[in-house]
């Protein structure tokens, strides 16, 4: 059910981004404050608003993101040497630093950089996702009927319910 109720937002939010994008100059722009600020009386204080919750949402994202993708990397490097790396050790702060690194040269490059690397980023992204799915199903093909199983049994439970409904409103 919270994914179903997660499937629905992203369809909805990408939905009104789509109507309510607008031209500017040569290239269109829109998201949430652009359809926000049209649904609410078409007002550009109601614009800041939402674009300033928006920044908030993603600086307060951010810290997390960032130790996944150096645990992540850390991880793989564990498993590529089959050693164990502590968690203060220097092979983490060498991706930490990477990817701070990345991150300030991408970021600070301007609007034009960060959409550069990511139209090369999320083609190689979606098929890599794509075919570890792929993967991962036909390496657990038997348990393929156990998963339809717990999933549709579990997914109508209160607890399912009220989690949908909490993340749906979160």
């Amino acid at each position: 059910v919270s994914a179903f109720f997660g499937m629905a937002t992203a369809f909805v939010e990408s939905t009104l981004a789509q109507l309510f994008k607008e031209k500017n100059g040569g290239e269109f722009v829109g998201g949430l404050p652009f359809y926000g600020r049209s649904l609410i009386g078409n007002s550009a204080a109601v614009g800041v608003f939402l674009s300033g919750m928006y920044i908030l949402y993603a600086l307060g994202c951010l810290p997390a993101q960032g130790f996944n993708v150096v645990s992540s990397l850390t991880e793989m490097f564990s498993i590529a040497t089959g050693t164990k790396v502590a968690t203060q050790s220097g092979v983490t702060y060498f991706f930490a630093a990477l990817v701070l690194i990345f991150t300030g040269v991408v970021a600070f490059g301007g609007v034009k950089k960060v959409a550069a690397v990511t139209n090369a980023m999320v083609p190689i992204m979606a098929v890599v996702y794509v075919a570890t799915v792929i993967v991962l199903i036909v390496i657990n093909l038997d348990s393929v009927p156990y998963f339809f199983s717990a999933v549709f049994s579990g997914a109508f439970k209160p607890e399912a319910v009220f989690g949908g409904f909490f993340g749906t409103a979160l």
